[in-house]
């Protein structure tokens, strides 16, 4: 049976600078989270961190190389099933054969090219449906149970509850992130459940907020309290950030 599923997350581990922007930005752009190191000693910490779903892991690396971060990820209890696949030079064939015995998923040849990783993904991720547009990956992997999501009129617009500020917050941020590098440019962030915010929660709200660099212009608070309204005028510039009072706004809300 075929289905949806959650967006896949990557952790890629490539110590070229070059190679690891333009491989982050083709796997963001298709829908996919992406976590990011620089070597193999970075790279196993944020597998333990993190838990991707699967592994991009570069060959020749400092600190770590990749079949050394391969050994170390198969000799973790927690972590030894996670599908690692490398990336190689054409000139790697013996150190290839190496790490496909040491358990190594496969590999591509770079430069990384997203149509070659995408049939690995199939094969060994048969119940995602990779069919997905890359909004549609994203909107499958939202989580219901803290924020609630709909997309109204082309407008994303997600809603965050009064007892789950903070993490709604940064769930709501990390998904107008990804949806950013998959084209949308409307978001509204819904606090009409909250009267105001404390410290704490302004204070993720404002570092979320700052983490989409120049995207935070496609984004719009929705709250009808007078408090809300007077937090966000000491922390935002007004000519960045907008506020509407409820949905009835929406359709006239980014023209």
């Amino acid at each position: 049976m075929q289905f949806s599923m959650l967006t896949l997350k990557v952790l890629v581990v490539e110590d070229s600078t070059t190679q690891l922007v333009k491989i982050k930005f083709s796997l963001l752009n298709a829908g996919y989270e992406v976590i990011v190191a620089t070597n193999g000693h970075d790279g196993y910490m944020a597998a333990v961190a993190d838990r991707p779903d699967v592994i991009l892991l570069d060959m020749v690396m400092p600190v770590l190389d990749g079949p050394g971060m391969l050994l170390k990820l198969r000799d973790d209890d927690e972590l030894w099933n996670i599908p690692v696949i490398m990336l190689t030079a054409l000139s790697e064939a013996d150190s290839i054969r190496k790490v496909l015995s040491l358990g190594a998923k496969g590999y591509i040849i770079k430069p990384f090219n997203l149509e070659v990783f995408e049939d690995k993904l199939k094969v060994l991720f048969p119940q995602v449906d990779f069919s997905l547009s890359p909004t549609d990956k994203i909107k499958t992997d939202i989580d219901r149970r803290i924020i609630s999501y709909e997309e109204i009129g082309g407008i994303h617009v997600f809603a965050i509850p009064s007892d789950r500020l903070s993490i709604g917050v940064k769930l709501a941020f990390s998904y107008i992130r990804r949806l950013l590098a998959a084209g949308g440019r409307k978001f509204v962030v819904d606090f009409s459940t909250s009267d105001m915010l404390s410290s704490e929660d302004m204070s993720v709200l404002i570092s979320s907020a700052a983490s989409l660099q120049k995207g935070i212009e496609f984004v719009i608070f929705l709250s009808a309290s007078e408090g809300f309204k007077s937090q966000l005028g000491q922390y935002f510039e007004t000519a960045k950030i907008k506020l509407i009072a409820s949905r009835t706004e929406l359709p006239t809300a980014f023209s």
